[in-house]
């Protein structure tokens, strides 16, 4: 029975930190709350900014794009974005120091398929973290919202 317990906490663990990412974007901290929560520890620091304009092909597959710049004890990061309320697309980051130019591909889900035109775009750099409880979180470091132009991506 004890593999069978063992199973079952890490299949509970695989689902908390899955629900953890596709929920990051709904709940993460402005960088304002951030810094008056004590979130983000102040030797991690970041900026992100997103581009006005994108694309979207005639999949609803979604390109954003932008730069960010981030450092401190970690090196993981994810710069992800949420197109409305559909959940983000996300690009792995290395967080360096150095500005770089961050990329984001995909299909946001759930909902209706997205289309060209203006769309409210949230992106947000966040890295991961042990919680005290010994548990993955998401701290989020930086966030740029705006209106996107979509335009349509050429076939």
């Amino acid at each position: 029975m004890r593999g069978s317990s063992l199973r079952r906490s890490a299949s509970a663990a695989l689902s908390t930190v899955v629900s953890i990412t596709l929920l990051s974007g709904f709940w993460a901290a402005s960088p304002a709350q951030a810094a008056v929560s004590g979130t983000a520890p102040a030797d991690f620091t970041g900026t992100v900014s997103l581009n006005s304009t994108g694309t979207v092909d005639s999949e609803a597959v979604v390109t954003l794009s932008g730069t960010y710049r981030c450092s401190g004890p970690s090196s993981y990061a994810v710069v992800n974005s949420s197109v409305g309320d559909r959940v983000a697309i996300s690009t792995s980051v290395i967080c360096d120091g150095a500005e770089h130019v961050w990329v984001n591909h995909g299909r946001p889900n759930p909902g209706p398929l997205v289309r060209a035109g203006q769309a409210e775009v949230t992106t947000r750099l966040q890295r991961w973290e042990t919680g005290s409880n010994g548990f993955p979180r998401i701290v989020t470091l930086a966030v740029d919202r705006k209106s996107v132009d979509l335009q349509a991506a050429a076939q």
